[in-house]
């Protein structure tokens, strides 16, 4: 789930891993997540976010709802 995903609006989102804790910022202060269901997390009072992988079964995308009329916003792996 680490690393640094990137969407051409909206920015860079990171994730880092610690003592088996996942955590990301995304402007502002970094929030920590809490496994939900298979590759779904929350956050934040049950906002949620979901990682996608690609065919070779790889964590490629992460999918976020920012604003609740807008569709979940894909972020895509960048390293």
């Amino acid at each position: 789930y680490a690393g640094i995903y990137k969407h051409p609006a909206y920015g860079e989102v990171a994730f880092t891993e610690k003592a088996g804790e996942i955590s990301f910022r995304f402007g502002g202060q970094p929030r920590t997540l809490h496994h939900h269901h298979y590759d779904v997390f929350s956050y934040d009072d049950q906002q949620r976010l979901r990682f996608i992988t690609n065919t070779a079964g790889e964590i490629d995308q992460v999918a976020v709802r920012l604003e609740p009329a807008v569709d979940e916003i894909v972020f895509t792996k960048a390293r």
